[in-house]
């Protein structure tokens, strides 16, 4: 009879041993359930940040490109200019020298001469020498050069 007593106790005791497992089992179970709602909650968390981010350095992006391509647009146009400039500055230069040079009673003795004018200009040029160290402030302004 002790032993009907003893397996009795025992399957009582493996009877309760195993409501404790079954019991962690669904508890391991529903945590598991939350973790996993936890965890795709910051996945489309994340996603949709990383979404966001995104469009913004797409923009940020496409500004910096399309203000790079403006840039060198006004590069190009303003080294075209400043080429045509110095064109116009060659061209008033010559012209300016040819009339210059031409005036009756100057030598030059040089072409790259940093004095130009002897030192009594002759009869009616006297502003001449004047108008030569004027050259350069006038020099985008042809039309004051040439009267």
């Amino acid at each position: 009879m002790t032993s009907r007593v003893d397996e009795k106790n025992e399957l009582a005791s493996l009877n309760d041993r195993f409501a404790v497992y079954i019991d962690r089992v669904r508890h391991l179970k529903a945590d598991n359930e939350r973790l996993t709602k936890v965890s795709s909650e910051l996945e489309e968390t994340v996603r949709r940040e990383v979404s966001g981010v995104k469009g913004i350095y797409d923009r940020e992006l496409a500004d910096a490109r399309r203000l790079l391509d403006q840039l060198a647009q006004e590069k190009a146009k303003y080294q075209l200019e400043v080429s045509k400039l110095q064109s116009q500055v060659e061209d008033l230069k010559a012209k300016y020298d040819m009339s210059f040079f031409a005036m009756p009673g100057y030598r030059v003795q040089s072409p790259m001469s940093a004095t130009l004018l002897q030192n009594t200009p002759p009869h009616g040029c006297s502003g001449a020498r004047t108008q030569l160290r004027a050259f350069p402030a006038n020099i985008f302004e042809p039309e004051k050069m040439l009267r």
